[in-house]
């Protein structure tokens, strides 16, 4: 006997195996689909590394289980942007995987980014509202008289929907609102059937990293009704 390469029935199904070709295929999908894309290839190796008959994602799981992840994955990553009159541009980001978002840390690589810009080039700094980058903000106010920290307008509001969504009537209505988004999209026949009656117009469907979209995707979900 020869000892054979190909994978065997039970690890080509696997759920770690369904979940990686998942992942990949979604990852492509995400970036544009554009097979001049980083992630193209990734997924096809991931699919030929798995074997012939690896069942691939669902519409929902790329928009909703695997987008999520992806999010999680990034949420470690600290972009710092620099808006003018003129357009908005990049700067740089900070890998903060298993390092502490501490005040004094946010702090450093604020000011940091301030010095490499320029002082007398920055009027404000915006941040989202969470406690280290507040508490970050007014330590650089401190240190450098002339700027303002201001919290992000967008995340306030977001936090104010979570809060309102957490409210038991209004998230049990949010969580039929995503039930049924899921049913819909997880059958192409439930989505051609849905089109019929909805123009060829398609649902909003809520993710699970921004609240406003769940408000967005039941509003979504009582306009088709109407229609």
């Amino acid at each position: 006997m020869f000892p054979s390469k190909q994978k065997s029935i039970k690890s080509l199904f696997s759920t770690e195996g369904v979940k990686k070709v998942g992942k990949a295929i979604s990852k492509s999908f995400l970036f544009n689909a554009a097979d001049s894309g980083p992630y193209y290839q990734s997924m096809i190796d991931t699919i030929a590394e798995a074997g012939p008959g690896i069942k691939g994602p669902t519409g929902y799981q790329i928009g909703n289980t695997y987008l999520e992840e992806e999010v999680q994955e990034l949420e470690s990553i600290i972009n710092f942007m620099i808006y003018s009159d003129r357009s908005m541009i990049y700067h740089s980001s900070v890998d903060t995987t298993n390092i502490p978002k501490t005040t004094d840390y946010i702090f450093f690589l604020m000011d940091k980014v301030v010095e490499e810009v320029g002082e007398e080039n920055v009027v404000q700094v915006v941040t989202d509202n969470e406690a280290s980058f507040k508490a970050a903000g007014m330590l650089l106010m401190e240190k450098r008289k002339h700027l303002f920290w201001s919290p992000c307008a967008a995340h306030c509001i977001d936090l104010m929907l979570e809060d309102i969504g957490s409210m038991k009537q209004i998230k049990e209505t949010l969580d039929q609102a995503k039930m049924i988004t899921g049913f819909i999209y997880n059958s192409l026949k439930v989505v051609n059937l849905m089109k019929v009656f909805t123009k060829d117009r398609d649902l909003l469907r809520p993710g699970i990293i921004r609240f406003a979209t769940e408000f967005i995707s039941l509003e979504s979900l009582i306009v088709m009704r109407l229609i």
